[in-house]
């Protein structure tokens, strides 16, 4: 048990800093929320889509489960989120897939990408350049 009051004990449990994080979360969610604000997809991205899938895996897939908790009972589509490595089916043309990464790694979610569908990946490494449809 960790006493709370003793701050050396609390930075030697929390080596990554965990702590700050969570102190600094509503400036990040403000930040995420004002460069969300400026970003603009082409038109055909909301007049062809027939229904959303956000692919992450871990905390990276958190943002599409905070998306169709507020704004799945209001949206035109349904918005789904995928854990899995392996793509539904019935993801296409009409689809947009959002693939979110922290790590940048989004290889497990080339089959989508590569169906054609609208496509928005958000990472932090570089994920698309070089990766291959087959």
């Amino acid at each position: 048990m960790i006493d709370l009051d003793n701050v050396a004990a609390i930075r030697a449990a929390d080596p990554d800093d965990m702590l700050a994080r969570i102190r600094d979360l509503g400036d990040q969610c403000r930040t995420a929320w004002q460069s969300a604000a400026g970003l603009r997809l082409p038109d055909d991205y909301r007049r062809d889509t027939t229904a959303m899938l956000v692919l992450g895996m871990g905390g990276s897939a958190i943002g599409g489960d905070l998306m169709r908790s507020l704004a799945g009972q209001h949206s035109p589509y349904p918005i789904l989120v995928n854990r899995g490595y392996e793509v539904p089916a019935w993801v296409g043309p009409r689809t947009l897939v959002v693939a979110s990464s922290h790590s940048g790694n989004i290889a497990r979610s080339r089959r989508a990408l590569c169906r054609r569908c609208a496509r928005l990946i958000l990472a932090t490494g570089p994920a698309w350049p070089g990766m291959k449809c087959r």
